[in-house]
């Protein structure tokens, strides 16, 4: 069955940006989280490019302006890091799980205020609670099906983009700009009109 355009969109680029996050976390000392300034403007682009699939009108600022002070909501995420047991081409350490799984609930949580056509402003303390506990528990898109169905040219340009994606110093435009071609690369097979054997390539058992 095709998955629905904008649930796709949005799992590409929620999963692109945890998993460029966790791979920053996946160099840094097991006792650091990372990069902060340079994770902070990940996830605020993860939420400018989860509003364009949304058409909600998004700058960096505003992006920003309603991030920084629900951080701490998100802390308490980090308990969730202990059942993750796949990251895309990462695999799992404590500290690339406790950045993959943060991304993930905020992304998750956005996209459910998003798909209600709300704006980020409009939801108050004790609603965007309710938003992030629907986000921890829903069921998502099965991301690692679609690595499987990809070439393997394919998953090592991906591993590229998060490569670039991981990186500091990047400007707005170059992030939206990897964040386009991981949609572009990743969406046949989000929904489910790409596979391996469709590219020449078939899967083995």
């Amino acid at each position: 069955m095709e998955m629905d355009s904008k649930l796709a969109s949005s799992a590409v680029i929620i999963t692109g940006v945890a998993t460029a996050e966790a791979a920053s976390a996946y160099v840094m000392s097991p006792t650091l989280i990372g990069d902060d300034i340079a994770v902070t403007a990940l996830t605020a682009a993860m939420i400018m490019g989860l509003g364009k699939v949304h058409n909600k009108s998004l700058t960096m600022e505003k992006a920003l302006k309603w991030l920084i002070p629900n951080m701490g909501l998100f802390a308490s995420s980090r308990v969730l890091a202990m059942t993750v047991k796949w990251i895309p081409l990462i695999g799992t350490t404590a500290n690339a799980s406790i950045s993959f799984t943060a991304a993930q609930v905020i992304g998750w949580t956005v996209y459910l205020i998003f798909n209600d056509d709300k704006e980020l402003d409009e939801v108050g303390v004790k609603e965007l609670r309710i938003y992030k506990r629907r986000a921890e528990n829903m069921e998502k898109p099965d991301v690692e099906k679609w690595f499987e169905d990809m070439p393997k040219e394919q998953v090592k340009e991906y591993k590229d983009l998060v490569s670039q994606l991981s990186k500091p110093g990047l400007t707005e435009e170059q992030q939206n700009e990897i964040l386009r071609r991981m949609q572009d690369l990743v969406a046949p097979y989000a929904t489910g009109q790409g596979s391996s054997e469709k590219n020449g390539e078939s899967k083995k058992s």
